[in-house]
């Protein structure tokens, strides 16, 4: 999905942003190590399943 269909589905400025500032080449186990990280510091370790339910059911149903 391109930046182009995120911002007609009503993704935040602020979050579009940072969508744009990954590199394309970002290998996903880096992603996934930085999501990580910012979950554990920003977050807290009370929201990992949550999180994690939410990313599995985004991804089976490709919701936005």
């Amino acid at each position: 999905m391109n930046t182009n269909e995120l911002t007609v589905r009503n993704v935040s400025p602020e979050v579009l942003a940072i969508l744009q500032a990954i590199p394309e080449d970002l290998n996903v186990k880096d992603l996934a190590s930085y999501i990580a990280t910012i979950l554990r510091n920003e977050y807290g370790s009370h929201n990992y399943l949550p999180f994690i339910i939410s990313l599995i059911d985004h991804l089976e149903n490709e919701t936005y």
